[in-house]
Formats: structure tokens, C-alpha cells, sequence
């Protein structure tokens, strides 16, 4: 899945968090075999071996600088990402877990989707908000990640048309 967007100056965006519809925590086991660096196997109705199906969702959360000299804008982005596991779910014990799970050590005993950047120059990870340490397991078996990645881009600026000028910066994930 490639998922393309840019950023556009004068639009403000806004990400919610699923973590707010929880109260419930939810402590999710592992399978016995269970593979954080192999996907799950998705069948299809033939048996067939199928992607994966990931959700993403993505906005700019704050624009930190824009540099017109050097044609860079550091952004930070807010991702929110949902798949579903289905050997988590087959466990008995993960039925019925829905609700708040501590993302601490979660990457290192789950598989997540990896993301891999295009056209963006340098990538962080901050963790500004003590409160997005946790994930989210949907009533339907979903698991929703939210996280939150500061970027460095470089657009080329057109001000020709300014005070009425629009940027676009592209930006692939």
C-alpha cells in the first residue's frame, strides 16, 4: 500500500485518537510460534495467501518552520494505524480483550506495519504526549496504533501569486 498526500499551508488538519472511546485495558497474549518480523497470512476464500489490509490515516498536526530559501518545511505528522492480527485473535484469551493496551515492549513482541518515507529528507519519532503510550483493540478485533513523526520536506516555493500564494509539498508513505 503506498499512501500518498502533501502538505497544503493554509489548511489546518486534525487527527482523533480512538484511545479517547476506551476506558477498559486490555493485556494481550502472544501465540505460541508468534513472528514479529513476518506479517499474518491472510487467506482468501480459494486459500490463497493475500495481503495484509492496513488502514492508515494521516494529518499535520503542526507546521514547525518553513525555510523558502532552502526550499525545506519541517512538519509533524499524526498517524493513526489499524489491522487486524488474526493470530492474535484466534487465542481464547484475546477473544474477548477489547479497550487501552500499553504500547510499552508492544513492538517488540507484535508485528506492526512498517512505514517507509519518500521525498522526506530527515524522520523522528517524538513522543510529546505521555498519553499516546497506549494502543487501541476495537470491539471488532482491530488494532489502532497513534503515532506521531516530525519530517523535513523539500517543496519548491511559488510566490508569485503571494498574499494568495498555496503550497503544495508532496510526501509519500
Amino acid at each position: 500500500m503506498l499512501l500518498s498526500s502533501s502538505v497544503v499551508f493554509f489548511v489546518g488538519l486534525q487527527i482523533g485518537s480512538a484511545l479517547s472511546l476506551f476506558h477498559r485495558e486490555c493485556n494481550l497474549k502472544v501465540p505460541k510460534n508468534y513472528s514479529i518480523s513476518l506479517p499474518p497470512k491472510i487467506l482468501d476464500v480459494e486459500g490463497n495467501q493475500v495481503p495484509l489490509p492496513i488502514e492508515i490515516h494521516s494529518g499535520v498536526t503542526e507546521i514547525e518552520f518553513v525555510d523558502e530559501q532552502t526550499g525545506r518545511i519541517g512538519i509533524c505528522l499524526a498517524f493513526e494505524i489499524k489491522w487486524h492480527d488474526p493470530n492474535i485473535f484466534a487465542l481464547e484469551e484475546n477473544r474477548n480483550c477489547f479497550g487501552k493496551f500499553p504500547l510499552e515492549g508492544f513492538r517488540a513482541k507484535f508485528w506492526t506495519p512498517p512505514l517507509m518515507y519518500e521525498n522526506v529528507r530527515k524522520t523522528a519519532n517524538p513522543m510529546k504526549n505521555q498519553n499516546l503510550q497506549y494502543g487501541v483493540v476495537t470491539r471488532d478485533h482491530k488494532i489502532v496504533i497513534t503515532q506521531f513523526m516530525d519530517n523535513e520536506i523539500a517543496c519548491k516555493f511559488d510566490f508569485r501569486r503571494y498574499p494568495f500564494d498555496q503550497h503544495n509539498c508532496p510526501y509519500r508513505i
